[in-house]
């Protein structure tokens, strides 16, 4: 979907000559050719040393008609006119590839007759008359050439806002609409591209840049030249193997200007960039959609790839051609001159099939490397954007055998793509070779081929059902070996080791039996295709001696080579083929991740909350078969008020919270967000404004700064003031390493109470809107669990706490008591 701009600009006041333009190496300024300036301001002055620059009389704001007063071309010096006596503001305009420099009002008298003259005819008749003869003409025409200015090289339409035209560059290359959102300008640069392509197919990536990075292969990214000026660098044509490196450009976003990356630029290139990583669409998508995320590189890849297949299967039919005219040329006639010109030119092709296999094996590490860089991402991101209700539907082990079978399809789909189209066209050129030597025998040949591609065809179809009966049996293996692993302790205090070993075994065996009969067919084929050749052979000469067909042996040698080398190729489609199987049944155990859509944030809406929280007659139930856990629930929360839901367990309570994050859709009723229905929201937005702690919540591995931090651009004293506020900050001190202080997945070596200090200090730590706790301060003593309620009332923060507790709720605005899915009695504790 274009994006209209608006062909006028405000035009720039500058307080100083030398706020005008980009500053250059040579000591001049580059001017942005759609950006005018006020040249009325002031005593300033400018020379121009390249291209134009033209002055016009317009309204009293600079957004009046114009008129064209005079243009200053190389030399001419710019000075400023008195606006106030004119009429109205005198604004400057260059055309693109500008470039100007301060200098001494030497003309000020001159101009300001000039443009008094100017304005005082346009604001009697003689303004009447310009516009009768054709002023509407001249706006039409400097719009458009504004318009035209705004503009680049590469067709970039500039629209004055660098960190968006360099996000929309990006977009560009990866194949990805940009609809730019919602922004905070005084934000840091990777906050404002996270921002924007907040309504993208694409999200934000930090990368380091060392050594000299601008000769390896790269992606292009944002980052900033010596300067300190915004640019984008992207590669620029192709980097061949051994023969030097990668060749970028760098594009000014501000002018559109593109700047060869050489050593000199390079080096100069700040070390921090920004990279834009294309991921999948939130709706249902097929595997075919999967593949395209790097589709841009398959076709340029594979079309190189095409063409030097082309030139190696025409190579390959000089073997047989060399070998007829050896035995029925030079042998005969005992001549070694051509014999060695044969041997010579059969050199020459196998040097060429060389140069292309290693080729092809470059191609296919690039093609890994591109595959890596967009598939596995923008899977694991649509997995991490799928709703909660889909991972109870599968364990963590098999969902990740799920996931990781994708990377192996595409290795396995990688090989079997080149391969099988390198075989095709060896094949059919080699029969055409039949064809032409011995027209009678090539139906025989064929014949032969074709049946046994259909037995290997039938067999391979048979392994693939047992390979997808061993990737399901994997799958469930994996998941049990995690649980097993994560819950090792309750299976050893329950005495259940050798039960779960043979739960264990048993899903190993099926995995075996599955992989063995797979192999089985699998091998069968291997046997079928390698016995290709001789069948073949063995079935065309005894045609012919049936049929008494006389071959001379120049045409036997020619026949019997092509003949060879096409059902060696024949034999090689079949192998690749098992593989393509392979990967298919991989693909189809990623459909469930595809096919289930994700939380879409291109369509809600980026709130920056309150507070106010309303629950409207909310009706919910986990599965169709089972009683409603919500039923008829509302409730009403101010915003910076303290609510405090108790009730029995399993009333309700922690379902109420997970319809509230958007982890659960109420059959009927509504969340409202400061009025606002939280479907209508978007909730990855609106979560960063909650600080939230689970009952099941856990530490992830790292260290302490990080499971504070989060992920988020936060400094490490606001983690230890984050610390402070619950009561943490002085154990942390305590430990050798302080804040970085690494944990183990689940922070076994922490007691239950500084685990939950811990998550309190990563909830409290973003200055959330909305604190959510769930019985978060349970294992908390007393003193430490005042601390904490001080802390949080200290907070301008909504606070909905579940807790059982009554020190915990007894200060809060309002007790909701919840019984049977709805609130039963609301009010203070008093």
């Amino acid at each position: 979907m274009a994006t209209e701009y608006a062909a006028r600009r405000t035009p720039l006041a500058p307080a100083t000559a030398a706020e005008v333009g980009v500053p250059g190496d040579d000591g001049t300024r580059h001017v942005d050719a759609s950006l005018p300036w006020r040249c009325d301001v002031g005593a300033m002055a400018w020379r121009v040393v390249e291209g134009r620059v033209d002055v016009f009389w317009a309204g009293d704001d600079g957004h009046g008609r114009r008129i064209p007063l005079r243009s200053f071309g190389p030399g001419q010096v710019l000075t400023a006119a008195d606006g106030a006596v004119a009429g109205g503001a005198t604004i400057a305009l260059a055309i693109p590839g500008t470039r100007i420099e301060p200098a001494e009002a030497e003309e000020q008298g001159r101009l300001d007759a000039l443009a008094r003259g100017a304005a005082t005819a346009a604001r009697g008749d003689e303004a009447s008359r310009i516009a009768s003869l054709g002023l509407r003409d001249a706006e039409l025409v400097q719009e458009a050439s504004e318009e035209l200015a705004s503009v680049d090289a590469d067709g970039l339409e500039l629209t004055g806002d660098a960190v968006a035209d360099a996000v929309r560059l990006l977009c560009e290359g990866e194949g990805v609409a940009f609809v730019p959102g919602d922004r905070d300008p005084e934000a840091p640069l990777a906050v404002q591209v996270a921002a924007l392509l907040r309504t993208c197919d694409a999200r934000a990536r930090s990368v380091v840049l060392e050594g000299r990075w601008w000769t390896r292969d790269g992606d292009a990214f944002i980052g900033r030249d010596a300067e300190g000026a915004l640019i984008v660098v992207r590669p620029h044509g192709r980097r061949w193997p051994g023969l030097g490196g990668a060749r970028y450009v760098a594009v000014s976003p501000a002018t559109g200007v593109e700047t060869p990356v050489d050593d000199a630029v390079g080096a100069g290139v700040e070390s921090e960039a920004i990279v834009v990583q294309r991921v999948l669409p939130p709706g249902p998508i097929s595997a075919r959609s999967l593949l395209a995320t790097a589709r841009r590189s398959w076709r340029r890849e594979f079309a190189w790839t095409a063409t030097l297949a082309l030139g190696a299967s025409l190579m390959t039919l000089l073997v047989p051609i060399v070998l007829g005219k050896i035995i029925g040329v030079a042998i005969p006639r005992n001549s070694t001159e051509a014999l060695a010109g044969l041997v010579l030119v059969v050199g020459c092709a196998a040097l060429g099939l060389f140069i292309f296999e290693l080729t092809r094996n470059f191609t296919l590490l690039r093609l890994g490397g591109e595959l890596d860089r967009n598939l596995l991402p923008a899977l694991w991101d649509r997995t991490l954007s799928l709703p909660t209700s889909f991972f109870r539907r599968y364990e963590v082990g098999d969902l990740t055998d799920r996931i990781m079978g994708v990377d192996q399809a595409r290795q396995l789909l990688g090989d079997a793509i080149l391969i099988t189209g390198l075989s095709a066209a060896f094949a059919i050129v080699n029969l055409v070779v039949v064809a032409i030597s011995v027209p009678a025998l090539i139906l025989p040949a064929l014949s032969v081929i074709l049946v046994v591609l259909i037995v290997c065809a039938v067999a391979l179809r048979l392994a693939q059902r047992f390979h997808r009966a061993a990737a399901a049996a994997q799958g469930e293996r994996d998941a049990l070996a995690l649980q097993l692993i994560q819950g090792v302790a309750k299976v050893r205090v329950a005495g259940a080791t050798a039960t779960m070993f043979r739960r264990w075994a048993e899903l190993m065996s099926r995995v075996q039996r599955a992989q063995m009969q797979a192999a089985i067919r699998t091998d069968v084929t291997a046997v079928v295709a390698g016995s290709l050749g001789l069948t073949a052979s063995a079935a065309v000469y005894l045609m012919a001696m049936l049929e008494g067909e006389g071959i001379g042996i120049a045409s036997f040698a020619v026949f019997a080579t092509a003949l060879g080398t096409a059902t060696a190729a024949a034999g090689s489609i079949v192998a690749v083929a098992g593989q393509a199987g392979r990967a298919a049944v991989l693909i189809d155990r990623a459909e469930p991740i595809l096919a289930t859509p994700g939380e879409d944030h291109q369509a809600g809406r980026a709130l920056d909350i309150t507070g106010e929280i309303a629950f409207t007659d909310l009706h919910f139930r986990y599965a169709d078969d089972l009683p409603l856990v919500l039923d008829g629930l509302s409730l009403t929360i101010p915003a910076g008020s303290f609510t405090a839901l108790v009730g029995e367990s399993g009333c309700g309570k922690s379902t109420v919270l997970r319809c509230l994050l958007g982890f659960e859709q109420p059959e009927r009723g509504s969340v409202l967000l400061d009025g606002v229905p939280l479907g209508d929201l978007d909730l990855a937005y609106v979560r960063r404004q909650f600080g939230v702690v689970m009952q099941k919540f856990s530490l992830m591995g790292g260290s302490i700064l990080d499971n504070i931090v989060g992920g988020r651009d936060m400094t490490t004293d606001e983690a230890w003031a984050a610390a402070e506020e619950v009561g943490l900050a002085d154990f942390i001190r305590e430990l050798p390493m302080g804040m970085h202080t690494m944990l183990m997945d689940g922070a076994g070596t922490l007691s239950g109470g500084q685990v939950q200090r811990l998550l309190l200090a990563r909830a409290v730590a973003g200055r959330p809107r909305v604190i959510i706790l769930d019985e978060a301060t349970s294992a908390l003593d007393n003193p430490t669990q005042q601390i904490v309620t001080d802390s949080l009332a200290r907070m301008s923060a909504t606070r909905v706490v579940i807790a059982h507790r009554l020190s915990t709720v007894r200060d809060a605005d309002q007790i909701a008591v919840v019984a049977a899915g709805c609130v039963v009695e609301l009010g203070r504790h008093e």
